[in-house]
């Protein structure tokens, strides 16, 4: 009886909605040019328009989850970043404005009146991204809207949140808080390490082995707090944000069985544990000024303070515990300007100067008691040339220069190098698009793999930096291609190909035999080779919607350890709507990798999950179960090197139960405001009517 009740509830409270109109009731205007894309969609002036429906809205609580509930032929998950038809990340506008982490938090998808897929947007408001998703919501003359959103996951982390937006006339203003927790005491690891051609405690050694069997725990707790405050009048437009950052680390570590060669430290015991907190308050601002039709200018800065403490100390068998300890002090400057001119509807130029400036002082305690300072500053500067051939064609050139200034005590380096990217389109006709670009960039190295500060972590391992790392370099290619077949089956296929040069590895050498033990130090990798295939089919029936992403991928490396490596995976899910429910099934298939210049491969388990989700008016919800099968989910990473190789197998978390609750309300005087476009007028009629 029971039973039976609970399934009327669920049917009643999923098919409650049925009574809405699928559609939005918004007037049309007339559009012109205008062709059919997709499943209400279509193109006009280098936009790609697509209009939400009720249920897709109700179902949805975030730029991320309208999107992939609209199920839009030009967008596709990839690594778990939202990307447009060439594989480069999109980024959100809301009105034109692109949007801040306070905009994300109070986005109601109940407003969302259309939206708009930009690639290599003409517009100076969309800043020179190269992929743009605007959307058009509802605005408000005095008023706003204010959400409360908790995620909690089962059996180790939530995260919660309130935000709120407020207009008054020409001014916005906008508060987040959020806080965090994780938890983790469920991690087992199994394993063994071999150590070669090392010293310790004044002999010599061939051959030293390890195998363990540990649990390890991890717990973190964070609290932020951000408000900000926008100015926007005609040509105008001004954001100030004060954000306040605290991250906690209680505890976290391991310990377990450690059986060494001949006992050599006195038990098969072993422990580990670290723990710290950092502060971080953030000030910024970011400008946009129209002076004339062919005019604008963007740009802004930011300026951030960290201090961060953090404590550790490693105890083997019976030997003297080793405790170590920091205290840094960052400061961060960033500063950037675009002016924009458009000569003409068909040529444009943009350039980008960008300056980013940042200060490390680190004072080191325990087995090395030293104080590290380093300093880094990052310029760059660039032309964005756009040109329009037609409608259907258009080409985009990037020239332009990266400067990378360091020094780390009394050394100090500075690398100037070109920098490029080019890219084409062509769109021959409504259902097939076709695309590649060609880019070179320099990455800087981070402050934390150049510290030649050597720590040492335990008995047989010290820790240390180097500052003499060349920055990576990589020529980056992608060629693509999509193909709407039908409005509801959809294929796209992209191929590329990356050669990483510099890319920074970890290796070990020996240490000094006073010191004993070896040195896991970082180092610049020899040039890499990666090629990636993928292909996504969709197919849309409207209620009912399936997806599957075959991906193959190859990796050459060279040096010590050349290699080959290449791997097939697949990807896919079903997702099924009714009412005001949806329920889907997800499948990742088992992951594969070479890193480290080929001495590290690794593989992940492959994960089912099911999420099933409920929205209707103020109320969204989401309740699912990840990693169907499996209560833990299995990975293993081995490393091979000269002095050091190691096999770990682990075993983490895996079935989770995950609830997201979402109240979102508004209040206030909203803008009435027709929507500019929403599709081809109504034919005009003769037939006689009542």
């Amino acid at each position: 009886m029971k039973k039976t009740i609970f399934t009327l509830l669920i049917s009643i409270a999923c098919t409650g909605g049925l009574y809405i109109a699928a559609d939005d009731s918004i007037p049309s205007v007339d559009l012109g040019e205008v062709s059919v894309t997709a499943r209400r969609g279509w193109v006009e002036n280098g936009k790609i328009n697509f209009i939400p429906t009720k249920r897709e809205k109700q179902l949805s609580n975030s730029p991320e989850t309208l999107l992939k509930e609209m199920h839009l032929p030009v967008i596709r998950y990839k690594d778990g970043v939202i990307v447009g038809r060439s594989g480069q990340p999109v980024v959100f506008f809301i009105n034109g404005v692109r949007a801040d982490k306070i905009d994300i938090a109070t986005f109601w998808p109940k407003n969302a009146k259309r939206v708009e897929y930009i690639e290599r947007p003409a517009d100076p408001m969309f800043e020179g991204v190269p992929v743009a998703v605007n959307f058009i919501m509802t605005e408000y003359e005095v008023g706003g809207v204010s959400r409360f959103n908790g995620t909690q996951k089962v059996p180790d982390n939530g995260y919660y949140s309130t935000s709120t937006k407020a207009v008054y006339k020409k001014m916005t203003y906008g508060l987040l808080l959020s806080g965090s927790y994780y938890r983790d005491h469920r991690t087992t690891e199994q394993g063994s390490e071999v150590y070669k051609d090392l010293n310790h405690d004044g002999n010599h050694y061939d051959r030293i082995e390890r195998s363990f069997d540990e649990s390890s725990y991890s717990r973190d707790e964070s609290l932020n707090v951000s408000v900000n405050a926008r100015y926007t009048g005609d040509s105008f437009r001004a954001t100030h944000t004060l954000s306040f950052g605290w991250m906690n680390r209680p505890g976290s570590g391991g310990s377990g069985s450690s059986i060494w060669t001949d006992n050599m430290f006195g038990s098969d015991t072993g422990a580990y544990h670290s723990d710290g907190r950092s502060v971080t308050p953030q000030v910024s601002g970011n400008y946009y000024k129209r002076f004339s039709a062919k005019w604008y200018l963007t740009g802004g800065w930011s300026y951030a303070y960290g201090s961060n403490n953090n404590n550790m100390w490693n105890q083997t068998g019976d030997a003297e515990k080793i405790v170590n300890g920091s205290r840094e002090h960052v400061n961060s400057c960033k500063l950037w300007l675009q002016p924009y001119f458009r000569s003409s509807e068909k040529l444009i130029f943009q350039m980008n100067v960008k300056s980013d400036l940042d200060w490390f002082s680190t004072q080191y305690s325990g087995s090395n008691d030293s104080r590290s300072s380093q300093s880094r500053q990052e310029l760059s500067a660039g032309l964005n040339v756009f040109y329009e051939f037609s409608p259907d064609l258009w080409v985009t050139v990037e020239p332009g220069l990266s400067a990378s200034i360091w020094k780390i005590g009394s050394n100090g380096d500075n690398t100037v190098r070109p920098t490029g990217e080019c890219s084409v389109n062509w769109t021959p006709n409504s259902k097939l698009s076709l695309g590649g670009s060609l880019r070179f960039y320099l990455r800087p190295t981070p402050a934390s793999e150049s510290t030649p500060v050597i720590i040492k972590y335990s008995e047989l391992m010290w820790l240390t930096g180097n500052d003499r790392l060349r920055n990576l370099t990589s020529w980056d290619s992608y060629l693509y291609s999509t193909f709407i077949a039908t409005p509801s089956l959809r294929f796209s296929l992209g191929a590329g190909y990356v050669r990483t040069v510099n890319s920074i590895i970890y290796d070990y050498i020996p240490a000094a035999f006073q010191d004993g033990g070896l040195i896991k130090h970082t180092l610049n990798a020899d040039p890499v080779d990666n090629v990636r295939v993928n292909m996504n089919v969709s197919y849309d029936l409207g209620d009912v919607t399936f997806s599957i992403t075959p991906e193959w991928y190859y990796t050459r490396t060279r040096g010590l350890y050349a290699s080959d490596f290449n791997h097939f995976c697949m990807s896919g899910g079903v997702d099924y709507s009714f009412g005001n429910c949806r329920a889907e099934l997800r499948y990742d298939g088992p992951y594969k990798d070479m890193t480290s210049a080929g001495m590290e491969r690794s593989w992940t388990q492959d994960c089912w999950n099911f999420m099933f989700t409920f929205g209707k008016d103020n109320l969204y919800m989401n309740v699912g179960l990840e990693n169907l099968f499996n209560n833990k989910r299995k990975s293993w990473t081995s490393f091979t090197s000269p002095h050091y190789s190691s096999y770990m197998s682990k075993h983490v978390t895996g079935r989770k139960f995950v609830c997201t609750m979402t109240y979102t309300f508004d209040y206030g005087k909203k803008v009435d405001r027709r929507i500019d476009i929403s599709g081809p007028e109504s034919i005009k009629t003769s037939v006689l009517a009542k």
